[in-house]
């Protein structure tokens, strides 16, 4: 099959689009998206991952699920795109279902093919975050709780 670029509009915006040689149709690939899906960050530590989202044809990706407002979605440079949320008190969880595990999906759709979509979750885990008193040999340690 041969394929061959002709400039196209989309949403009143020129975009390069691939059209099959031999039947004379359009082609368009459907958007990706690469990345992981699963993270796991210290507590009172800000969590920031990049993905690559490309063929989105000059539409913008979107995030959605039950704690998306607690994350954002910024463009770093060409298809590479930074998702990321504030730090979280492992104590006083801040997600919907109060688990730590923070549930976000990235959406990305080109306004032709079917919207793709990558679950992502960022479990945040507990540090100790007691103090330490050292005391010198044979000394007494009092606790007080």
């Amino acid at each position: 099959m041969a394929l061959f670029v002709y400039p196209a509009q989309q949403g009143g915006n020129l975009i390069a689009a691939l059209y099959n040689a031999e039947s004379g149709t359009p082609t368009n690939d459907a958007p990706t998206i690469s990345g992981l899906a699963s993270h796991s960050i210290a507590e009172n530590a800000a969590f920031s991952a990049n993905y690559t989202i490309d063929n989105m044809d000059g539409e913008v990706p979107a995030l959605s699920g039950v704690d998306a407002a607690l994350f954002s979605l910024v463009s770093v440079s060409g298809d590479v795109y930074a998702l990321s949320m504030a730090a979280q008190n492992f104590e006083a969880p801040n997600d919907a279902d109060a688990n730590n595990n923070y549930q976000v999906t990235i959406n990305a759709n080109d306004g032709v093919n079917q919207l793709v979509t990558l679950d992502v979750v960022v479990a945040v885990t507990n540090v100790n975050e007691g103090f330490w008193q050292f005391a010198p040999p044979n000394s007494r340690i009092v606790s007080f709780s």
